[in-house]
Protein backbone atom coordinates (compact mmCIF):
# COMPACT_ATOMS: atom_id res chain seq x y z
CA UNK A 1 0.00 0.00 0.00
CA UNK A 2 1.84 3.29 -1.25
CA UNK A 3 2.16 5.86 1.82
CA UNK A 4 1.76 8.91 -0.26
CA UNK A 5 -1.82 10.43 -0.57
CA UNK A 6 -3.46 13.48 -1.58
CA UNK A 7 -6.40 15.61 -0.51
CA UNK A 8 -9.15 16.82 -2.10
CA UNK A 9 -12.39 18.79 -0.87
CA UNK A 10 -14.63 17.00 1.09
CA UNK A 11 -16.41 16.68 4.55
CA UNK A 12 -13.64 16.93 7.61
CA UNK A 13 -13.35 13.22 8.64
CA UNK A 14 -10.13 13.70 11.43
CA UNK A 15 -10.47 15.73 14.74
CA UNK A 16 -8.56 18.44 15.82
CA UNK A 17 -5.83 16.81 16.98
CA UNK A 18 -4.91 14.56 13.62
CA UNK A 19 -5.28 18.35 11.92
CA UNK A 20 -2.75 19.93 14.11
CA UNK A 21 -0.32 17.10 14.04
CA UNK A 22 -0.47 17.37 9.99
CA UNK A 23 -0.27 21.29 10.50
CA UNK A 24 -3.03 21.94 8.06
CA UNK A 25 -6.03 24.69 9.18
CA UNK A 26 -9.06 23.64 9.76
CA UNK A 27 -11.14 24.72 6.72
CA UNK A 28 -8.94 22.65 4.40
CA UNK A 29 -9.28 19.09 6.47
CA UNK A 30 -9.99 16.97 4.36
CA UNK A 31 -10.47 13.18 3.72
CA UNK A 32 -7.81 10.76 2.82
CA UNK A 33 -7.44 9.13 -0.71
CA UNK A 34 -4.56 6.78 -1.66
CA UNK A 35 -2.55 7.83 -4.68
CA UNK A 36 -0.11 4.67 -6.30
CA UNK A 37 3.25 5.44 -7.86
CA UNK A 38 2.93 9.06 -7.35
CA UNK A 39 5.37 11.76 -5.91
CA UNK A 40 4.73 12.09 -2.49
CA UNK A 41 3.39 15.15 -0.43
CA UNK A 42 6.15 16.41 2.07
CA UNK A 43 4.35 16.20 5.49
CA UNK A 44 5.69 16.09 9.50
CA UNK A 45 3.29 12.57 9.51
CA UNK A 46 6.51 10.98 7.09
CA UNK A 47 8.13 8.63 9.24
CA UNK A 48 11.48 9.90 8.74
CA UNK A 49 14.23 9.54 11.52
CA UNK A 50 15.25 13.43 12.74
CA UNK A 51 18.11 14.11 11.08
CA UNK A 52 18.09 11.66 8.30
CA UNK A 53 17.19 12.52 4.51
CA UNK A 54 16.92 10.62 1.70
CA UNK A 55 19.51 12.30 -0.21
CA UNK A 56 21.90 11.58 2.16
CA UNK A 57 21.09 8.06 3.06
CA UNK A 58 21.35 8.03 -1.28
CA UNK A 59 24.94 9.48 -1.25
CA UNK A 60 26.11 6.85 1.57
CA UNK A 61 24.50 3.83 -0.21
CA UNK A 62 25.73 5.11 -3.24
CA UNK A 63 29.27 5.25 -1.95
CA UNK A 64 28.90 2.11 -0.24
CA UNK A 65 27.48 0.17 -3.64
CA UNK A 66 30.49 1.29 -5.60
CA UNK A 67 32.68 0.10 -2.95
CA UNK A 68 30.92 -3.08 -2.84
CA UNK A 69 31.24 -3.46 -7.04
CA UNK A 70 34.99 -2.41 -6.94
CA UNK A 71 35.35 -5.57 -4.24
CA UNK A 72 33.43 -7.70 -6.19
CA UNK A 73 34.21 -6.44 -9.55
CA UNK A 74 35.89 -9.73 -10.71
CA UNK A 75 32.77 -12.13 -9.73
CA UNK A 76 30.84 -9.40 -11.24
CA UNK A 77 32.85 -9.73 -14.14
CA UNK A 78 32.78 -13.64 -14.55
CA UNK A 79 29.17 -13.72 -13.80
CA UNK A 80 28.39 -11.01 -16.85
CA UNK A 81 30.10 -13.14 -19.30
CA UNK A 82 28.26 -16.26 -18.10
CA UNK A 83 25.36 -14.23 -18.18
CA UNK A 84 26.67 -13.09 -22.47
CA UNK A 85 27.36 -16.77 -23.19
CA UNK A 86 24.77 -18.62 -21.83
CA UNK A 87 21.06 -17.60 -22.77
CA UNK A 88 19.80 -19.46 -19.64
CA UNK A 89 21.05 -16.52 -17.43
CA UNK A 90 21.00 -13.56 -20.04
CA UNK A 91 18.22 -11.87 -17.97
CA UNK A 92 21.16 -11.32 -15.38
CA UNK A 93 22.37 -8.46 -18.30
CA UNK A 94 18.76 -6.31 -17.98
CA UNK A 95 18.85 -6.70 -13.81
CA UNK A 96 20.32 -4.11 -12.71
CA UNK A 97 17.57 -1.65 -15.37
CA UNK A 98 14.88 -3.84 -13.74
CA UNK A 99 16.16 -3.25 -10.15
CA UNK A 100 16.20 0.16 -11.02
CA UNK A 101 12.70 0.62 -11.83
CA UNK A 102 11.57 -1.22 -8.71
CA UNK A 103 12.99 1.22 -7.13
CA UNK A 104 11.96 4.25 -8.45
CA UNK A 105 8.01 2.62 -8.45
CA UNK A 106 8.75 2.19 -4.54
CA UNK A 107 10.36 5.60 -4.10
CA UNK A 108 7.50 7.13 -2.27
CA UNK A 109 7.95 4.35 0.24
CA UNK A 110 11.52 4.34 0.66
CA UNK A 111 11.59 7.60 1.72
CA UNK A 112 8.60 7.23 4.27
CA UNK A 113 10.49 4.70 6.01
CA UNK A 114 13.78 5.73 6.65
CA UNK A 115 15.36 5.54 9.66
CA UNK A 116 18.49 5.93 11.18
CA UNK A 117 19.24 1.95 10.20
CA UNK A 118 20.39 -0.72 12.54
CA UNK A 119 23.04 -2.37 13.73
CA UNK A 120 21.57 -5.79 12.74
CA UNK A 121 23.34 -4.72 9.30
CA UNK A 122 26.67 -4.50 10.29
CA UNK A 123 26.62 -8.19 11.20
CA UNK A 124 24.49 -8.95 8.31
CA UNK A 125 27.99 -6.97 6.33
CA UNK A 126 30.33 -9.41 7.89
CA UNK A 127 28.93 -12.26 7.34
CA UNK A 128 28.61 -11.23 3.73
CA UNK A 129 32.31 -10.31 3.67
CA UNK A 130 33.31 -13.93 5.86
CA UNK A 131 31.24 -16.24 3.10
CA UNK A 132 33.49 -14.57 0.45
CA UNK A 133 36.40 -15.11 2.32
CA UNK A 134 35.94 -18.40 3.42
CA UNK A 135 34.69 -19.71 0.07
CA UNK A 136 37.55 -17.67 -1.75
CA UNK A 137 40.34 -19.50 0.84
CA UNK A 138 41.17 -22.57 1.95
CA UNK A 139 37.44 -23.30 -0.22
CA UNK A 140 36.98 -22.51 -3.94
CA UNK A 141 33.27 -22.31 -4.54
CA UNK A 142 32.69 -19.88 -7.39
CA UNK A 143 28.77 -19.76 -7.08
CA UNK A 144 29.21 -18.91 -3.21
CA UNK A 145 31.35 -16.18 -3.70
CA UNK A 146 29.21 -14.66 -6.31
CA UNK A 147 26.30 -15.08 -3.81
CA UNK A 148 27.88 -13.20 -1.08
CA UNK A 149 27.15 -10.15 -2.61
CA UNK A 150 23.56 -10.41 -1.88
CA UNK A 151 24.44 -10.58 2.08
CA UNK A 152 26.26 -7.74 1.96
CA UNK A 153 24.03 -5.54 -0.22
CA UNK A 154 21.34 -6.37 2.42
CA UNK A 155 23.49 -5.46 5.54
CA UNK A 156 24.66 -1.94 4.29
CA UNK A 157 20.82 -1.43 3.51
CA UNK A 158 20.00 -2.57 6.78
CA UNK A 159 22.30 -0.54 8.57
CA UNK A 160 22.19 3.10 6.68
CA UNK A 161 18.55 2.51 6.15
CA UNK A 162 16.56 0.06 8.59
CA UNK A 163 14.53 -2.60 8.98
CA UNK A 164 11.28 -1.27 7.09
CA UNK A 165 13.55 -0.07 4.34
CA UNK A 166 15.08 -3.55 4.21
CA UNK A 167 11.74 -5.47 4.00
CA UNK A 168 10.55 -2.79 0.97
CA UNK A 169 13.90 -4.06 -0.67
CA UNK A 170 13.35 -7.46 0.01
CA UNK A 171 12.18 -8.08 -3.93
CA UNK A 172 15.30 -6.44 -5.47
CA UNK A 173 17.49 -8.17 -3.63
CA UNK A 174 15.58 -11.39 -4.98
CA UNK A 175 16.42 -9.64 -8.45
CA UNK A 176 19.71 -10.13 -7.48
CA UNK A 177 20.26 -13.30 -6.12
CA UNK A 178 18.09 -14.77 -9.68
CA UNK A 179 20.30 -12.63 -11.53
CA UNK A 180 23.91 -14.75 -10.52
CA UNK A 181 24.85 -17.57 -12.33
CA UNK A 182 24.51 -21.45 -11.27
CA UNK A 183 27.54 -23.65 -12.38
CA UNK A 184 26.57 -25.98 -15.39
CA UNK A 185 27.08 -28.85 -13.28
CA UNK A 186 25.04 -28.01 -10.51
CA UNK A 187 21.98 -26.32 -12.79
CA UNK A 188 21.67 -30.00 -14.60
CA UNK A 189 21.26 -31.96 -11.66
CA UNK A 190 19.08 -29.61 -10.06
CA UNK A 191 16.54 -29.79 -13.23
CA UNK A 192 17.15 -33.20 -14.62
CA UNK A 193 14.18 -34.13 -13.22
CA UNK A 194 11.96 -30.99 -14.48
CA UNK A 195 13.90 -32.19 -18.38
CA UNK A 196 12.93 -35.64 -18.37
CA UNK A 197 9.12 -34.57 -17.49
CA UNK A 198 9.63 -31.55 -19.90
CA UNK A 199 10.31 -33.74 -23.09
CA UNK A 200 8.12 -36.48 -21.96
CA UNK A 201 5.36 -34.19 -22.25
CA UNK A 202 6.89 -32.87 -25.41
CA UNK A 203 6.71 -35.89 -26.89
CA UNK A 204 2.84 -36.27 -26.07
CA UNK A 205 2.27 -32.79 -27.74
CA UNK A 206 4.12 -33.72 -30.53
CA UNK A 207 2.17 -36.87 -31.08
CA UNK A 208 -1.43 -34.96 -30.75
CA UNK A 209 -0.76 -32.82 -34.24
CA UNK A 210 -1.38 -34.50 -37.58
CA UNK A 211 1.27 -36.80 -39.21
CA UNK A 212 4.02 -36.20 -36.50
CA UNK A 213 5.18 -39.57 -35.17
CA UNK A 214 7.42 -38.32 -31.70
CA UNK A 215 9.93 -40.63 -29.65
CA UNK A 216 12.17 -39.83 -27.31
CA UNK A 217 15.53 -42.15 -27.10
CA UNK A 218 17.19 -40.71 -23.51
CA UNK A 219 17.62 -36.91 -24.15
CA UNK A 220 16.52 -36.82 -27.81
CA UNK A 221 13.52 -36.42 -29.16
CA UNK A 222 12.92 -37.78 -32.60
CA UNK A 223 9.98 -36.77 -34.95
CA UNK A 224 8.54 -38.95 -37.97
CA UNK A 225 6.59 -37.09 -40.20
CA UNK A 226 5.65 -37.50 -44.30
CA UNK A 227 9.11 -39.96 -44.50
CA UNK A 228 11.45 -37.52 -43.12
CA UNK A 229 13.10 -37.89 -39.75
CA UNK A 230 14.94 -35.53 -37.33
CA UNK A 231 15.41 -34.05 -34.51
CA UNK A 232 13.35 -31.58 -31.53
CA UNK A 233 16.26 -32.05 -29.17
CA UNK A 234 19.58 -33.07 -29.62
CA UNK A 235 20.39 -34.05 -25.88
CA UNK A 236 22.05 -31.19 -25.73
CA UNK A 237 22.25 -30.19 -21.76
CA UNK A 238 19.94 -27.98 -20.13
CA UNK A 239 17.67 -28.34 -23.59
CA UNK A 240 14.06 -28.99 -21.79
CA UNK A 241 15.26 -26.55 -18.49
CA UNK A 242 16.12 -23.89 -20.57
CA UNK A 243 15.21 -20.11 -19.19
CA UNK A 244 13.24 -21.61 -16.09
CA UNK A 245 15.11 -18.96 -13.82
CA UNK A 246 14.38 -16.18 -16.48
CA UNK A 247 10.50 -17.21 -16.05
CA UNK A 248 10.79 -16.72 -12.32
CA UNK A 249 13.02 -13.22 -12.85
CA UNK A 250 9.86 -12.21 -15.16
CA UNK A 251 7.72 -13.03 -12.77
CA UNK A 252 9.30 -11.65 -10.11
CA UNK A 253 9.22 -8.36 -11.56
CA UNK A 254 6.13 -8.27 -12.51
CA UNK A 255 4.05 -9.43 -9.00
CA UNK A 256 6.62 -6.66 -6.97
CA UNK A 257 6.08 -3.61 -9.61
CA UNK A 258 3.54 -2.52 -7.05
CA UNK A 259 2.96 -2.69 -3.19
CA UNK A 260 0.40 -5.93 -2.75
CA UNK A 261 -0.94 -7.27 0.17
CA UNK A 262 1.18 -10.24 1.71
CA UNK A 263 -1.60 -12.97 1.05
CA UNK A 264 -1.83 -11.85 -3.00
CA UNK A 265 2.10 -12.34 -2.99
CA UNK A 266 2.17 -15.66 -1.88
CA UNK A 267 -0.76 -16.71 -3.88
CA UNK A 268 1.42 -15.32 -7.06
CA UNK A 269 4.22 -17.24 -5.22
CA UNK A 270 2.55 -20.77 -5.65
CA UNK A 271 0.99 -19.83 -9.33
CA UNK A 272 5.32 -19.00 -10.08
CA UNK A 273 6.62 -22.84 -10.34
CA UNK A 274 3.55 -23.70 -12.80
CA UNK A 275 3.30 -20.85 -14.68
CA UNK A 276 7.61 -21.43 -15.41
CA UNK A 277 7.09 -25.29 -15.74
CA UNK A 278 3.99 -24.26 -18.71
CA UNK A 279 5.79 -21.51 -20.41
CA UNK A 280 9.20 -23.70 -20.46
CA UNK A 281 6.73 -26.91 -22.53
CA UNK A 282 5.45 -24.25 -24.90
CA UNK A 283 8.84 -23.04 -25.75
CA UNK A 284 9.86 -26.34 -26.08
CA UNK A 285 6.70 -27.44 -28.30
CA UNK A 286 6.48 -24.31 -30.49
CA UNK A 287 10.36 -24.89 -31.32
CA UNK A 288 9.27 -28.48 -31.84
CA UNK A 289 6.72 -27.15 -34.53
CA UNK A 290 8.76 -24.88 -36.07
CA UNK A 291 11.23 -27.63 -36.84
CA UNK A 292 9.23 -30.17 -37.99
CA UNK A 293 6.50 -27.94 -39.87
CA UNK A 294 9.59 -25.29 -41.35
CA UNK A 295 12.62 -26.38 -41.47
CA UNK A 296 13.98 -29.54 -40.42
CA UNK A 297 17.13 -28.16 -38.85
CA UNK A 298 16.86 -28.58 -34.60
CA UNK A 299 19.61 -25.98 -34.00
CA UNK A 300 17.72 -23.23 -35.86
CA UNK A 301 19.08 -20.33 -33.94
CA UNK A 302 16.11 -18.02 -35.05
CA UNK A 303 13.09 -20.64 -34.14
CA UNK A 304 15.03 -21.19 -30.79
CA UNK A 305 14.91 -17.30 -29.89
CA UNK A 306 11.09 -17.10 -31.31
CA UNK A 307 10.77 -19.81 -29.31
CA UNK A 308 11.87 -17.93 -26.01
CA UNK A 309 10.87 -14.49 -26.50
CA UNK A 310 6.92 -16.10 -27.37
CA UNK A 311 7.23 -18.25 -23.98
CA UNK A 312 9.18 -15.00 -22.33
CA UNK A 313 6.00 -12.78 -23.33
CA UNK A 314 3.26 -15.90 -21.96
CA UNK A 315 4.93 -15.68 -18.64
CA UNK A 316 4.90 -12.42 -18.60
CA UNK A 317 1.61 -11.84 -19.40
CA UNK A 318 0.64 -14.86 -16.84
CA UNK A 319 1.55 -12.94 -14.23
CA UNK A 320 0.44 -9.69 -15.12
CA UNK A 321 -3.32 -11.26 -15.54
CA UNK A 322 -3.11 -13.01 -12.48
CA UNK A 323 -2.00 -9.75 -10.52
CA UNK A 324 -5.46 -7.75 -12.45
CA UNK A 325 -7.43 -10.57 -11.40
CA UNK A 326 -6.49 -10.55 -8.06
CA UNK A 327 -6.29 -6.53 -7.37
CA UNK A 328 -10.35 -6.47 -9.47
CA UNK A 329 -11.78 -9.32 -6.94
CA UNK A 330 -10.03 -8.83 -3.76
CA UNK A 331 -9.98 -5.12 -3.97
CA UNK A 332 -8.49 -3.28 -0.84
CA UNK A 333 -11.10 -2.16 1.44
CA UNK A 334 -11.29 1.40 2.67
CA UNK A 335 -10.75 0.18 6.21
CA UNK A 336 -7.34 -1.43 4.88
CA UNK A 337 -6.23 1.82 3.96
CA UNK A 338 -6.70 3.58 7.01
CA UNK A 339 -5.17 0.54 9.23
CA UNK A 340 -2.54 1.33 7.09
CA UNK A 341 -2.27 5.19 7.63
CA UNK A 342 -2.81 4.49 11.07
CA UNK A 343 0.10 2.23 11.62
CA UNK A 344 2.24 5.10 9.26
CA UNK A 345 0.96 8.20 11.81
CA UNK A 346 2.07 5.51 15.26
CA UNK A 347 5.05 4.90 13.59
CA UNK A 348 6.03 8.63 13.67
CA UNK A 349 4.91 9.70 16.84
CA UNK A 350 6.77 6.68 18.12
CA UNK A 351 9.72 8.07 16.27
CA UNK A 352 9.42 11.78 17.64
CA UNK A 353 8.85 10.67 21.80
CA UNK A 354 12.33 9.06 21.36
CA UNK A 355 13.50 12.29 20.11
CA UNK A 356 12.11 13.72 22.52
Amino acid sequence: MSSCFRFEDAPCQFDSALGAKLRLPHETMTRRIPLIDREPIPSNSDPIAPGVTPQFAGVKLTILFALTAWAFWPELRSAASVCMRESDWSHGLIAPLAIGILIFRRRCELRATLTRGSAWGVIALILGIGLFGITSWPFDYAYLRRISVVPVVAGMVLAMCGWRVLKLSLPMLLLLFLSIPVGARAFSSLTARTETYTLSATRFVLNQLPDISAVLDGPTLIFISDDLKGTVALGETRCAASLLVTYIFVGVFVVFSRIRPSWHVAMLALAAIPFSLSCNLFRLVCQGILTVYVSHDAVNPSFRAASAIISLTIAYLCFALTCWLLSWLFEETDDERDDAYSESLDYSESLQMETE
